[in-house]
């Protein structure tokens, strides 16, 4: 592959994770928004935390994915942002717990689908870094 081409990958790479990084962060304060206008005191402290915490992660994956399009060491970017990204995520537990509220067999489906999904994809990123 000729260097401008692998340029080109890496910066399309970093624009997809920052749409879905940004989109997530988008949907964190829609809910937030919601959360305030129903009244804070409705929903546990512990989901209102977990969604304020998300969004400081995956803001600063954003920017290191934006550093990583155009720096000469993207792999230290790639794997900062990936890091923060994955951290950033897991506090979306509160989705489960809010589910959990209203219907456990549904948030128990939630955490079980997120948790394999997690798996699978960590294994398949882990397998082609190995591999490549």
């Amino acid at each position: 592959m000729v260097k401008e081409e692998v340029n080109e990958i890496r910066v399309e790479k970093a624009k997809i994770k920052i749409s879905i990084n940004s989109m997530i962060i988008g949907a964190l304060f829609l809910m937030l928004t919601l959360m305030i206008t129903l009244g804070v005191e409705t929903f546990s402290f512990l989901i209102i935390a977990q969604l304020i915490l998300a969004i400081p992660f995956l803001f600063v994956s954003t920017l290191a994915y934006q550093k990583m399009a155009y720096s000469r060491k993207e792999k230290y970017w790639d794997a900062f942002g990936s890091f923060l990204s994955v951290f950033g995520n897991m506090f979306l537990n509160s989705i489960g717990l809010i589910t959990a509220v209203f219907s456990k067999n549904l948030a128990y489906s939630y955490f079980i689908i997120l948790i394999t999904c997690m798996i699978i994809y960590t294994s398949i990123n882990i397998f082609n870094d190995s591999a490549g």
